[in-house]
């Protein structure tokens, strides 16, 4: 009996025992799963974007995590997943300073391109398991971590210590971390060039970083002195002289975001076509006269809008422009300043046809937007400063400007984007980051004269946030004909794509030739981009007054450059710039299309503009 009953105590206590243990043994169990889904996460693995009411369970069956975001969840599945497979699906590689990063794989350099500096705060590169959620930056920014710069996929540039990266390393929504490598500062094709005597070298640097510190080190680094110039909130920038030992040595320096030669290759990119994009052709597709009737009919010429002419000066008295531009202060303003490019461009633009000359019925010296009124900058020698790009812009706001009509580059071959690119895209959502708010302005810039080929374009050609512009054919040079070939790219334009392999340009336009005003208060044909682009932004100050009248607000740079690309002309069955037949738009060559100035300003059909509403 009394076996019984201690045995009877043994099996309670047993269970009671069994009990207890059971949430430490779940606990690590859950604990152990937990790792090994992180562990997953690490390697090779792709995620895809589902909608949860399109989503059924088998398709969520192989998948290593499932994130919700709401209305849609983020599924990241293992390599080898028929999921993986998906046109839409990603694979968390990402493309930075000309290295492509397998996140899996690690990030592998040169050892002389190695680390940056570990002993201070240090830029540093995170990259989440998914689409970012305010509640992981905010545990990056807890964990002493300064958001710098996103890059995608689900990557960001932070500042802070080694430590702090070490420590938000296992968080279970982060799936790698590295140094911001001295590799990643400088492009491969300056990284390989040795024993180079000192060059110009623009340097940007986080602004969160200690500025004074850097100044001191770089003067000291390269025995001159060196101050930074801000560009906005988040960087700034320098020029100053390195050999390739010094450059390295910049490279690892706390703060240092990258250091680029500065390009000496920039400069110009030289009323029958606004008849073209209007497209007021006959049945037999011949230009047909009437453009001032067709502004009348449709409501619009440009009154009221400011666009800045960025050139090489104009001829202030020509008689179809003098009284179309507006005084201009600051240091990049044309004063008297004369240039054929320069009047030519701004006649394409705004030019309004007061001389009433002819040329085969068609009037002489009559802008597209001829109520539109210019300011004249001039783009040299302002672009070579650090922050030249950006004063540049900065001068067309503060002289009410909406508009920067740019027809030409600060570099002829592919740089990728550089810093010059970098400056044209923070300019375009704030061109004046010292006035409270931001001061949008619309940049149009003239696609390179690459003549066709593979990525022939130049900078700030692959900027993500202006309105590159392609040439096609329009006239002849000699008498003023119409050409046959209008719908074809003419050869002297570039073809994409950009470097990091996104579809550039994004329209085309008419360039070769095209006849507008000249200095000598004359007139005159000339071919390149420069002349197409020109289009665009006289047919962007007709969008905005428009867009006036009918809202009482200014479009956005996006909402023009959606209105206009959204509505452009197929290519399909033409000619690119090398002869080759296109094929159906978007892709590098056309970009969306070519320029079709009727449909923005005067659809046929219903349309419905929605302009930053969050």
């Amino acid at each position: 009996m009394e076996f019984l009953v201690n045995r009877k105590v043994w099996l309670f206590t047993t269970f009671i025992i069994s009990l207890l243990l059971l949430p430490v043994l779940i606990s690590s169990a859950q604990e152990n799963a937990g790792d090994t889904t992180h562990a997953a996460l690490k390697g090779h693995i792709s995620g895809v974007l589902l909608l949860k009411s399109e989503t059924r369970p088998t398709d969520l069956a192989d998948a290593i995590k499932v994130i919700d975001y709401g209305k849609f969840q983020w599924a990241i599945f293992p390599a080898g997943s028929r999921a993986t497979q998906r046109p839409d699906a990603t694979d968390y590689t990402f493309w930075l300073g000309g290295n492509i990063i397998n996140t899996a794989e690690g990030a592998p350099l040169e050892s002389v391109w190695g680390e940056a500096r570990a002993d201070t705060k240090n830029l540093q590169l995170v990259q989440l398991i998914g689409p970012s959620k305010a509640e992981w930056r905010n545990a990056l920014e807890a964990a002493g971590l300064e958001i710098v710069q996103y890059i995608y996929p689900f990557t960001y540039v932070v500042y802070g210590s080694q430590a702090a990266v070490d420590g938000i390393s296992s968080a279970e929504f982060v799936r790698w971390q590295h140094s911001f490598d001295t590799g990643f500062r400088v492009l491969p094709q300056y990284r390989t060039i040795t024993d180079r005597a000192a060059q110009p070298h623009r340097l940007v640097i986080y602004q969160g970083a200690d500025r004074g510190a850097l100044e001191a080190e770089l003067t000291t680094l390269t025995g001159s002195p060196v101050q930074f110039e801000t560009l906005n909130q988040t960087w700034a920038a320098t020029n100053l002289n390195l050999t390739t030992e010094t450059l390295a040595q910049a490279a690892r320096l706390s703060g240092v975001f990258t250091i680029q030669p500065i390009p000496t290759n920039g400069g110009l990119r030289g009323e029958m076509s606004n008849q073209f994009i209007a497209r007021n052709l006959n049945g037999s597709g011949v230009i047909q006269p009437g453009y001032a009737a067709w502004l009348a009919a449709v409501g619009v010429n440009g009154n009221g809008v400011i666009v800045a002419d960025v050139d090489g000066g104009v001829q202030n008295n020509h008689p179809n422009l003098v009284s179309r531009l507006l005084p201009c202060t600051g240091s990049t303003c044309g004063g008297n300043a004369t240039d054929s490019h320069g009047t030519h461009t701004a006649g394409i633009i705004a030019a309004d046809g007061s001389s009433n000359v002819m040329l085969n019925g068609f009037q002489r010296g009559l802008g597209v937007a001829p109520g539109a009124n210019l300011i004249e900058q001039l783009y040299s020698p302002t672009f070579t400063q650090a922050g030249g790009m950006l004063k540049l812009m900065q001068q067309s706001v503060q002289n009410n400007a909406v508009i920067s009509a740019n027809s030409w580059g600060p570099a002829g071959t592919p740089r990728g984007y550089d810093n010059d690119t970098m400056q044209t895209d923070i300019g375009v959502r704030d061109a004046d980051s010292a006035t409270a708010g931001n001061q949008p302005l619309t940049y149009v810039l003239s696609f390179m004269n690459g003549y066709g080929g593979i990525s022939s374009q130049g900078s700030p050609d692959e900027a993500k946030n202006l309105f590159t512009i392609g040439s096609t054919n329009m006239q002849s040079s000699s008498n003023g004909a119409q050409l046959s070939n209008l719908f074809s790219l003419s050869a002297n334009s570039a073809h994409g794509p950009a470097l990091d392999g996104r579809t550039i340009p994004h329209m085309v336009a008419p360039g070769c030739s095209v006849d507008s005003t000249v200095s000598g208060s004359s007139y005159g044909f000339k071919c390149g981009t420069s002349m197409a682009s020109p289009h665009v932004s006289g047919g962007a100050a007709l969008f905005f007054e428009k867009f006036r009248t009918q809202r009482g607000v200014d479009p956005s740079p996006a909402m023009v450059k959606a209105a206009f690309t959204v509505i452009a002309d197929s290519l399909a069955g033409n000619q690119d710039a090398d002869g080759g037949t296109l094929g159906n738009p978007f892709d590098s060559k056309q970009g969306w299309g070519a320029f079709n100035l009727s449909a923005v300003i005067s659809p046929t059909y219903p349309s419905l503009y929605v302009d930053q509403t969050q």
